[in-house]
């Protein structure tokens, strides 16, 4: 007896009696997550403008550029969800949110370290969590894009777009 996530994943359409390709699944939920971390968090830190900039103001590697990333970070976390929407750019949205997860992960890994116990300047209700847990949501991001691109790298997944 399969267990539920293979029986899924060895699901075949009947009409076709094509299986589905893993490696394309498993890219395409690894996207769909993507693209509601980055369109909450962004929308989340552009309505929250005022609290977002005031917040990283506090932390003093970030206070001279606390507007500037006000408005930046929310504006390339939303670009690179609609790229995700894309098929020409999805393999560029894995990279861009690969770059960002890792720059993301540095930054709160730094903030551990340093034992700094500042708030959390991300949106929404992920700003709720602790260094540590943000640390582990990072960490799972991250090694979702890097094995998106792995798939991608080895071709299981047809993403090659002309």
């Amino acid at each position: 007896m399969k267990n539920t996530a293979e029986g899924i994943l060895d699901y075949r359409d009947q009409k076709s009696n094509h299986s589905i390709d893993k490696g394309k699944l498993y890219i395409e939920i690894t996207s769909l997550l993507f693209i509601l971390l980055f369109l909450y968090t962004g929308l989340s830190k552009l309505l929250e403008y005022d609290v977002f900039t005031v917040q990283a103001g506090f932390a003093p590697i970030l206070r001279p550029y606390a507007e500037t990333i006000g408005l930046v970070v929310p504006i390339i976390e939303i670009v690179v969800a609609v790229l995700f929407f894309i098929k020409k750019t999805k393999v560029i949205a894995l990279y861009a949110s690969t770059i960002m997860m890792t720059g993301f992960t540095i930054y709160i890994a730094g903030m551990l370290l340093a034992g700094n116990h500042l708030p959390c300047i991300c949106g929404g209700v992920i700003k709720t969590m602790s260094w540590a847990q943000h640390l582990i949501f990072n960490i799972v991001f991250l090694l979702l894009s890097v094995i998106a691109l792995v798939i991608h790298k080895k071709g299981s997944a047809n993403l090659k777009y002309s």
